[in-house]
Order: C-alpha cells, then sequence, then structure tokens
C-alpha cells in the first residue's frame, strides 16, 4: 500500500493537535472540565503531550480545574488524617486507661495480700513465748512463705514493674514491723 506524503502528514495531524504552549494552555483552559480529547495536545517546542486522547479536560495540568480538583482531593486527605490522628488518639487514650485501672487492681491487690501476710505475724513474739529470736532473719525467712500463698504474685509484680527481690523485700519489711509492733503497717 503506497501512501503519499500529503496524505500521511494528513493522517499524523489528526492524530495530535501540537500548539505552542502559550495557544495549548488557552485551547485547554477554554474546554469544560469533563470534555473528552478527540486528540492528543502537544507542545511543538518539547513535543510533551498536555491532553491525551480519550482524556477529560482536568486531566491536564493546564486546565483551572486540575488544581481545583488537587486542592479538593488534598484537602479530603488531610481530613481523613486527621480523623486517623484522633482515632489513634482516642485508642491510645483508652489503652493508657485500661492499663492505669490494671494497675491500680494489682497495687490493691497486692496490698491487701501483704496487709493479711504481714497479719499472721502480728503475735510472733507471744508465740515464740519469750525466746531471744532474731526478728529481722524470721521476717527474711516468713517472706520466702508468701510466693507459696500468694502465686499470682508473678501478676502482680509484672504489672507493678517489680522484681522478686522488690516483693520479698517490701514482704520482709512489714512482716518485721508486724513482730515488732504487734500491727499491722498502714
Amino acid at each position: 500500500m503506497k501512501l503519499r506524503l500529503g496524505t500521511l502528514k494528513r493522517l499524523l495531524r489528526e492524530a495530535y493537535i501540537e500548539k505552542p504552549m502559550s495557544e495549548l494552555e488557552k485551547t485547554i483552559a477554554a474546554m469544560g472540565p469533563d470534555d473528552v480529547a478527540v486528540d492528543d495536545y502537544v507542545d511543538t517546542e518539547t513535543g510533551e503531550i498536555y491532553l491525551e486522547k480519550g482524556q477529560k479536560a482536568r486531566t491536564s495540568s493546564m486546565h483551572p480545574q486540575y488544581v481545583k480538583d488537587h486542592q479538593e482531593k488534598r484537602k479530603a486527605q488531610q481530613a481523613a488524617w486527621a480523623e486517623e490522628d484522633a482515632r489513634d488518639a482516642k485508642e491510645d487514650e483508652e489503652w493508657e486507661a485500661s492499663q492505669h485501672a490494671e494497675r491500680a487492681s494489682a497495687e490493691a491487690a497486692w496490698t491487701a495480700a501483704l496487709s493479711e501476710y504481714a497479719g499472721n505475724w502480728t503475735d510472733f513474739e507471744k508465740e515464740m513465748g519469750g525466746e531471744d529470736v532474731d526478728l529481722q532473719s524470721a521476717a527474711m525467712d516468713a517472706a520466702g512463705g508468701f510466693f507459696h500463698y500468694y502465686p499470682q504474685w508473678k501478676q502482680w509484680a509484672a504489672k507493678l514493674d517489680m522484681k522478686k527481690e522488690d516483693i520479698q523485700s517490701a514482704v520482709a519489711d512489714f512482716v518485721y514491723e508486724a513482730m515488732l509492733t504487734g500491727r499491722v503497717p498502714a
């Protein structure tokens, strides 16, 4: 099939509209935002396509609606981010409140167990019948039994950021005070 040069040029011209940048801006801006391009709109100097065939005019950066669409998209994105930030902040707040409640519950249970256990040692001197006993050593020995009577000490320790040694020391102090004074420390 032979084509004449004139026919080939005409076919190529039909495939795109080539104009200088200033004319392209005016032509594309004059189109309705939802008008569909029937040809490619190409800059004569650079060969860059500013509106492709089959695309709506609003998709070209030269159309005024392009900027408006991007601004609306940006606002929607920022609103979504703000909503997500608010949701995350609320979840963080709820999580912190639950952690605080769990810690307060663990602290109350730990304190009650400590007082109850120390209360078992208030009459230690009477039971010993005046024997000479090192109360500090006896309190340390008694503190070791706490772990047997209260196996939930591990949960309390985890919630209260305590180690076994911390619990044993606190129990020994409370038991020692109960042995000395005959009452549970406040």
